[in-house]
């Protein structure tokens, strides 16, 4: 009897499409940077160890499945650069707030102490 099950416990014929699956990671980033454009928190802790996973069901993928994984590979690169940048926006853009409001904490202490003494 042969063991046609993969490293992560599942059979051959079990295996996900990585292709699908690298789009539904996509599609989990494109929601991911609505969120973010919304200002609402998001949790991208999964993200990498999915991401790696995914990367190497690509480089073992059949022969005949290469260029679909590879255009799908594309894709997610694209849409992580994507959220890549809306968070340096974001950071960036709170930076800033906090820059403004140190500046703003720092003039109201400076007058506080220029008032004469009574």
């Amino acid at each position: 009897m042969t063991d046609n099950s993969n490293a992560d416990g599942t059979s051959a014929d079990e295996r996900p499409d990585v292709v699908s699956e690298m789009a539904k990671v996509a599609s989990v980033i494109a929601t991911a940077r609505r969120m973010l454009e919304e200002g609402k928190m998001i949790d991208l802790s999964a993200l990498s160890g999915k991401v790696e996973a995914l990367c190497a069901q690509g480089i073992s993928a059949p022969r005949e499945e290469r260029e679909a994984v590879a255009r799908a590979l594309e894709e997610l690169v694209e849409a992580l650069d994507g959220l890549a940048q809306d968070l340096k926006t974001q950071f960036k853009a709170l930076e800033d707030e906090g820059a403004e409001s140190t500046s703003r904490q720092q003039a109201l202490n400076a007058y506080g102490q220029a008032k004469p003494k009574k």
